[in-house]
């Protein structure tokens, strides 16, 4: 029986910004709930008694997300910082003075999977293995470490994020560790960038006869949160499970307010007259929501959120304490803490060629993946009347954009933006 558990969250969560600016990436919110929150909730249902967070960036804000809600769900939290972006391995190594057991789980905190799915990974482990691998199977492996295992499951090598790979088997971000394997993590030397990486210790233990295996788990099951669009992909596949549930009703709804499929409306919020909200749809509280704006599906707006007359929402996350004035249109984008679209603002959602929307990622141009995708907006974000928003573009934290402007390239933090920024 497995009952501790090493969740690994101190990474700086560099590609999904601006929206790390003000968060760390496990408490960034899908689904009306932060990311952690989800992962304890899958731990606490499979048994896990004790959790031990690694820290390093935000620690606070972690803390004051975990804190409460561990407490609400029966289990103990430790914490052991990371002084640096040291590696995965390291972060074992500093977790284990915190562990009493021999076996535990250790879980990416960018990573969601059922509960169903801890379990199969846990009892997949045998009592003769170093750690047991989850993995699954990707169309493109090459952001990830490949992971080549023979006809009975047995890891046989690990190779990280190679140019090309005709194996599609990824490391998944879970895995069942034991006292072993932190022997191996602390034997460990940084790697060429600098790090202490665990995959290096799972490969000390293969070549020293250790069993490492693997349990492969399905991609459909699986969802990693590596870029700022993959927090639409992860809303919208959690958001699914709400499908046939009936509205639940905590706040004020008008007379001719139409509600269609599963809609959460949360304490203090009030829903005015005219507005037509398509579940999934998820309204936290202290809202204001129009009248006569149209909500549709797989859409989250947080607590103390403003959502003008005649707005349309589509397919997106708003955190919490932004406004979104009269006549504006956000379609299948992120909008971060505390923002103020001014009236007429439009995030363009589709090229014109049709093509697959690409996004500017630490100076990499990244295809999404995705043929719809709107803005990827930091916190604290002003924008005046008639502002247009092209595309894939981010626009940095605290950045105003003047009334009128059309912005085709991304916005750094704390920009004054006062002419169009053209291609």
């Amino acid at each position: 029986m497995i009952n501790e558990a090493v969740i690994l969250a101190a990474g700086q969560g560099v590609r999904m910004r601006p929206l790390t600016d003000e968060l760390p990436k496990p408490c960034l919110p899908v689904a009306g709930k932060p990311i952690i929150h989800i992962i304890l909730e899958e731990l606490n249902k499979i048994g896990i008694e004790k959790v031990v967070i690694v820290t390093h960036y935000m620690e606070n804000v972690l803390k004051e997300t975990i804190n409460g809600k561990a407490k609400s769900l029966g289990m103990s939290v430790e914490y052991a910082r990371q002084e640096g972006i040291l590696g995965t391995a390291d972060a074992l190594v500093r977790a284990s003075e915190k562990l009493e057991s021999d076996k535990f789980i250790v879980y990416y905190a960018d990573i969601i999977v059922s509960s169903d799915m801890l379990r199969n990974i846990m009892h997949a482990h045998p009592d003769n293995c170093t750690c047991t691998l989850a993995v699954t199977e990707v169309d493109d492996p090459t952001k990830f470490g490949v992971v080549k295992v023979d006809r009975e499951m047995n890891v046989v090598d690990i190779v990280e994020k190679p140019s090309f790979s005709d194996v599609k088997t990824i490391f998944a971000g879970i895995y069942v560790g034991t006292s072993s394997l932190i022997d191996y993590a602390r034997e460990t030397e940084p790697s060429p960038r600098g790090e202490k990486e665990i995959t290096t210790a799972f490969l000390k233990a293969i070549k020293t006869g250790k069993i490492v295996k693997a349990f492969c788990i399905p991609f459909e099951s699986w969802i990693h949160i590596g870029y700022p669009w993959d927090l639409l992909y992860a809303n919208e596949r959690l958001m699914k499970k709400f499908t046939g549930r009936k509205p639940m009703i905590k706040g004020k709804v008008e007379k001719r307010v139409m509600l269609r499929g599963f809609v959460y409306v949360g304490e203090n919020t009030i829903i005015r007259s005219g507005a037509y909200i398509e579940g999934p749809v998820w309204i936290g509280d202290n809202c204001d929501i129009g009248p006569n704006c149209y909500i549709r599906p797989f859409t989250c707006i947080y607590d103390n959120c403003r959502i003008g007359n005649a707005c349309e929402i589509k397919n997106s996350i708003i955190f919490e304490g932004s406004h979104i004035a009269h006549l504006s249109y956000v379609g299948d984008s992120i909008i971060g803490r505390d923002c103020n679209l001014g009236a007429g603002t439009i995030t363009a959602n589709l090229r014109f060629d049709d093509k697959t929307v690409k996004v500017n990622i630490k100076g990499e141009i990244i295809d999404s993946g995705r043929r719809k995708l709107g803005v990827i907006m930091g916190h604290h974000v002003k924008t005046g009347i008639n502002v247009s928003l092209m595309p894939g573009v981010k626009v940095g934290s605290r950045s105003w954009i003047y009334p009128h402007i059309v912005i085709y390239r991304d916005i750094p933090s704390n920009a004054k933006v006062k002419s169009d920024v053209l291609p």
